[in-house]
């Protein structure tokens, strides 16, 4: 009898399971060298030819668990390239082989025939560009057979890759039932295509027949399905050689026939959104392999942040967030892109500038232009503003009311508030908004040479608002003002340093245990409530003079102008009755606060100071 041959499986591995790989290291393994398990697609071919089998990886092969027309394997995913080279090939095919030869040493193998096809991925990814090193194994325990062949033309009821025929009435049963030994034929589901060539896991399927069945001559059906251009074999085979201990083979040949690794490279091939979706993030997940395994990324990645300014401040700020993963960002801004803007705003280009474009707009069109995946949102609209009064006209006061609305959906719908505006006032009413929401709101403004980030406190922890160390409500600043107090004239990398310290406040905040609930350290050196990224101090003050920083703690002022509970329950009570109330009249807030009482009490006391030294000086004369 002629010798029997055995064809080589060979691998197709989409872009899809690499994906699907790449997450598993970026995600779960991190710096683990561990074997997952895995699963590939087989098929039942319907014509002849010389192909060899397919063992197709995809999507799934992570999820799918093993089936009748899915193998199962493992795939080991190393850190280095050079860890693969090193790798030694000769142990890692050994130790795929091993539970194939233990199951048949114990005989469970009649239980569990799928190990007879299992296999083996070793493999590199390369993250950053997309390439992917690797080799498959096929491990295979060597036996010497020969056989002779004939077509098998009835049609079998089987759900089983390995099965027992009963002669009798060609019924198919599991490898464990009690077949009478003189009417048993041996049957596997053959993915080969070729005329005479079984597929790879028969000379396992052989080799387990010789050791768990003591023999060494039987009938083999190798069952190709019901296809007629590819019609089933019935083999008489014998074992030419006494079964030796020999190390397995196994390794996948390369496509010039070569025992060697394979490599992918896939950037060209993947959609260049998936492409940047995958980079943008890759280094935050690399955050959680050794420096924070626990930081939640997901939580920073769903935070919801509203802008509001989209100028310097604002673009800095945005792109910091983007950064560190924020999908959506909302600008707000009444303004125009200006000649002067591109420079100091890296949002805006000169090709925008005197256009009318609204800066809100041009920044969230920009964002997507730096990565697609964002949702950037730019809404032009004017924040109402204490110490500007409404117009008297109804249609501009119901044009207000409309901003006014507006601005209160923003913040509804969205976690965090960053108050990035030009002036103090228009910081004022969606700091009372963002107060009454319970919303995060972050306040970053400028000087020359110094700025300032803070927190708003929330009622646990009792920290200030950006109102809280005034003894006046806001007024007008804008009006009266030479050119160099109606631009921002800062030093220009200011506006940089303060975004930074906002966002990563932001950041240190989600982390925290608390979030926004957080008490704030006393200073730089209390660490007394420390979270997962450090300290969640209430306000930084930075100094570029000095290059230094001083962290500050403020408490809440009862009768700030913005925070205070008189305020709050106002706005609770009237909402834009008492916001139209308390921009036209001046004295309102101060008021309704106790601003005002507090200044009465400090100028009846400066009052009695001067009459005491006017007393004095009398009685010396």
């Amino acid at each position: 009898m002629p010798p029997l041959t055995f064809l080589p499986q060979a691998t197709y591995i989409s872009s899809e399971f690499w994906h699907s790989l790449s997450k598993q290291k970026i995600d779960v393994d991190k710096l683990r060298e561990q074997e997952n398990s895995i699963t590939a697609a087989i098929t039942l071919k319907a014509k002849q030819d010389e192909a060899p089998p397919r063992v197709d990886l995809d999507g799934s092969s992570f999820t799918a668990d093993a089936a009748t027309m899915r193998i199962q394997g493992t795939a080991l995913n190393l850190n280095t390239i050079d860890t693969f080279k090193a790798y030694d090939k000769n142990e890692f095919l050994r130790r795929a082989a091993q539970p194939i030869q233990d199951a048949i040493s114990d005989r469970t193998i009649l239980h569990k025939p799928a190990l007879l096809s299992s296999f083996a991925l070793l493999c590199f990814a390369d993250l950053k560009k997309y390439t992917y090193t690797y080799w498959a194994a096929f491990p295979a325990l060597p036996s010497s057979w020969s056989a002779s062949s004939s077509l098998f033309t009835s049609n079998l009821a089987t759900c089983e890759a390995f099965f027992l025929i009963d002669r009798r009435d060609n019924t198919t049963h599991s490898l464990y039932a009690d077949v009478p030994a003189q009417y048993r034929v041996f049957g596997f589901l053959d993915t080969s295509s070729h005329p005479s060539c079984l597929s790879w896991p028969a000379r396992n399927y052989l080799f387990m027949i010789s050791q768990v069945f003591n023999l060494t001559d039987l009938q083999l059906v190798a069952y190709r399905g019901s296809h007629p251009g590819n019609p089933s074999l019935l083999l008489n085979c014998h074992l030419e050689e006494p079964i030796a201990n020999l190390p397995p083979v196994g390794w996948e040949r390369d496509r010039n026939g070569r025992l060697a690794p394979r490599i992918t490279a896939l950037s060209s091939q993947l959609d260049p959104t998936i492409l940047a979706n995958d980079a943008v993030h890759l280094n935050l997940k690399l955050m959680r392999w050794r420096a924070s395994p626990s930081l939640d990324l997901d939580a920073i990645k769903s935070t919801r942040c509203l802008l509001l300014g989209a100028g310097t401040l604002g673009c800095y700020t945005a792109r910091l967030l983007m950064a560190w993963g924020v999908n959506q960002i909302t600008f707000v801004d009444n303004g125009t892109v200006s000649w002067s803007n591109p420079v100091r705003q890296p949002l805006f280009r000169y090709t925008d500038a005197g256009t009318g474009k609204s800066k809100a707009t041009v920044a969230a069109e920009s964002l997507k232009e730096i990565y697609p995946g964002v949702n950037a949102i730019g809404v032009a609209l004017s924040v109402p503003m204490l110490g500007h009064p409404l117009p008297t006209l109804a249609e501009a006061r119901e044009k207000a009311r409309r901003e006014f609305e507006q601005l209160c959906q923003l913040i509804d719908s969205h976690d965090a508030v960053f108050l990035l505006m030009d002036s103090r006032e228009s910081r004022w009413l969606p700091t009372v908004l963002g107060k009454a929401k319970n919303k995060i709101v972050l306040n970053a403004a400028l000087g020359f040479d110094s700025y300032v980030v803070l927190r708003h406190g929330t009622t646990s922890n009792n920290l200030g608002c950006y109102f809280c160390n005034d003894v006046v409500a806001p007024s007008n600043s804008l009006d009266d003002r030479s050119l160099d107090q109606m631009c921002t004239v800062t030093r220009p990398g200011l506006a940089a340093l303060a975004s930074a310290h906002a966002v990563e406040l932001l950041v240190s905040m989600l982390a925290h245990p608390d979030k926004q609930h957080a008490s704030a350290p006393k200073d730089k050196n209390d660490g007394s409530n420390d979270g997962l990224l450090g300290r969640v101090p209430h306000t930084i003050r930075g100094f570029l003079g000095s290059f230094s920083n001083l962290v500050l703690r403020g408490e809440a002022f009862p009768q700030c102008s913005a925070c205070s509970v008189a305020v709050l329950e106002a706005y609770e009570e009237g909402h834009w009755d008492w916001v139209q109330r308390a921009l036209d009249d001046p004295a309102y807030i101060e008021q309704l606060s106790g601003l005002a009482g507090i200044k009465a009490a400090a100028a009846a006391l400066d009052w009695d100071d001067d009459l005491e030294s006017e007393s004095g000086l009398e009685s010396s004369s």
